[in-house]
């Protein structure tokens, strides 16, 4: 485990803290002039009208299509300082398009997609502990780039106060301004280790770890930095319960002798 945690608590770090502790990104139509035949100074008239009607056209189209372009640029979003967000070409690209643009250290993420939690997740079976617990990481990671954990934390027991505080925590920084980059955690499960207890209480063995990551301030400086967490991919025990038709993530904790240092 970690010696230590930044001195602002991160929502991310869930394991780490919870060794600690102990518990365990959305015609113009134009009409041609028809020249008249009943006199030369008629038809000259309608000639010239019919010449300039032609020659503003190029200049008409092409202010439309300026326009057109420019209507079709997604605007982007500003700090809470007031700054517009500083993106690459690339990434202006692939945020116009709405595509996922991870954050920088001169922005935070763009697009992040919202996570949708599978109806197998709602299932009283080990593939249904398994997609909920891949639910969760996607909700988590969610709230770590957006500052929204209201689905992180209806996953999350709110008897598990020190996860709970985390995500508040998490929230207060977006709230502010600042923004994570990196610090994403990544959890694989495998086959085996889902053994039930009492209480309907499913204790569940994951390989959980995380990104090192930095945290910014709404001027756009950065506020602290973390380490990453469990590289080794040693691991963990992830205890769930199942209650009222779903499941709900209870606690995580270390196992007895495995060192979870970097």
């Amino acid at each position: 485990m970690r010696s230590s945690l930044p001195s602002r608590l991160i929502a991310i770090s869930f394991i780490a803290a919870l060794l600690l502790t102990g518990c365990s990104a959305k015609d113009s139509n134009n009409a041609e002039a028809q020249p008249s035949e009943t006199s030369s100074s008629a038809a000259a008239s309608a000639d010239a009208s019919k010449d300039a009607t032609a020659s503003s056209t190029p200049a008409s189209s092409e202010a439309s299509g300026s326009a057109e372009a420019s209507s079709s640029a997604t605007a982007l979003p500003t700090l809470a300082n007031g700054q517009e967000v500083t993106l690459t070409d690339a990434e202006r690209t692939d945020f116009n398009a709405g595509k996922y643009v991870p954050a920088t250290a001169q922005h935070p993420a763009l697009n992040v997609p919202e996570p949708v939690m599978p109806e197998v997740a709602k299932e009283q079976t080990f593939e249904g502990a398994k997609a909920f617990l891949e639910y969760w990481v996607e909700a988590n990671n969610y709230a770590v780039q957006t500052g929204k954990n209201t689905m992180v934390k209806q996953a999350v027991s709110p008897k598990w106060s020190t996860e709970q505080e985390l995500y508040d925590d998490t929230r207060q920084v977006y709230t502010e301004g600042g923004w994570f980059k990196d610090g994403l955690v990544k959890m694989e499960i495998p086959d085996e280790g889902f053994n039930v207890e009492a209480n309907n209480s499913y204790d569940v063995i994951v390989y959980y770890s995380e990104q090192a990551g930095t945290i910014y301030k709404a001027d756009g400086t950065e506020e602290e930095s973390f380490s990453s967490f469990n590289d080794s991919r040693q691991p963990t025990i992830a205890t769930l319960i199942y209650e009222n038709g779903h499941w709900v993530y209870e606690s995580s904790s270390g196992i007895q002798g495995v060192d979870y240092e970097n």
